[in-house]
């Protein structure tokens, strides 16, 4: 067989967690695939403070596994929680956080209350009220951009969402037209809104699941465990099935 270059993943007890961790072997060592990898490449962890052990070599043609199994892994390790927030929506489907949106529109609020204090001040009003206005204009600015952002991130969201048989429901203070805390509901049950979410994740092409029932045993998962440790693969839906992604409902929604 012809010599690889492995990048290992060694898995690694912290604080009573599993974590994965990928790391390469010297450049000098080649390993042949499909051979045991050397006790010494084990030794060669001296950062995992000697507990880790390797779990598994993969050649670089595999690297996107090999993340697609760490993500996994943390998404299990992580409290199974049915709440979640608007910026974790957004960072779900690799959108802007709100704060990387008002990160880079500084330079807008500011102009726009630059804009409104020049025409205070050319209504005969005070320094003092024309920084009032100056302040105001911002604020102003900065709600209707998080109300733009809100609306594109939900429509984002609420699209993928539905195709996997979830929904999103308000978590915060009744009657806010822009909730920021959300709860994650089946529409009918975790059950059938496992099927969809499987089917997705079999799409990718990662990991392969022949029925519910191996899905669950692969953690073992509830079916609520399931749906909401594996939320993260809803975002591959429109790649896998060719619908319009999330980046594309976002940006076309967001006005």
């Amino acid at each position: 067989m012809a010599a690889q270059k492995w990048t290992l993943v060694f898995r690694e007890e912290r604080s009573g967690d599993v974590v994965l961790t990928k790391a390469r072997p010297p450049k000098t060592r080649r390993f042949v695939e499909g051979s045991a990898i050397p006790a010494y490449v084990r030794a060669q962890a001296p950062y995992y403070g000697g507990r880790a052990s390797v779990l598994m070599g993969y050649s670089g043609d595999n690297v996107q596994h090999i993340d697609a199994m760490i993500e996994e892994e943390h998404m299990a390790n992580a409290k199974v929680s049915d709440k979640i927030n608007m910026d974790g929506i957004a960072e779900l489907f690799g959108l802007d956080t709100y704060q990387h949106l008002h990160e880079r529109n500084i330079d807008y609020f500011g102009d726009a209350g630059y804009e409104a204090r020049k025409y205070a001040l050319s209504e005969g009003a005070s320094e003092e009220e024309a920084d009032e206005a100056d302040m105001k204009a911002q604020e102003e600015a900065d709600t209707e951009m998080f109300h733009q952002w809100h609306s594109a991130v939900m429509a984002a969201a609420e699209s993928l969402f539905e195709k996997h048989g979830l929904t999103l429901v308000p978590a915060g203070k009744k009657g806010e037209r822009y909730p920021y805390e959300y709860k994650v509901v089946p529409e009918e049950s975790w059950e059938k809104a496992l099927v969809p979410i499987i089917e997705t994740v079999n799409g990718v092409g990662y990991f392969h699941f022949g029925s519910v029932k191996e899905f669950l045993r692969s953690g073992p998962y509830t079916p609520r465990e399931g749906v909401l440790t594996h939320m993260h693969w809803i975002k591959d839906y429109p790649a896998v099935y060719g619908d319009t992604s999330a980046q594309r409902i976002y940006e076309r929604s967001f006005r």
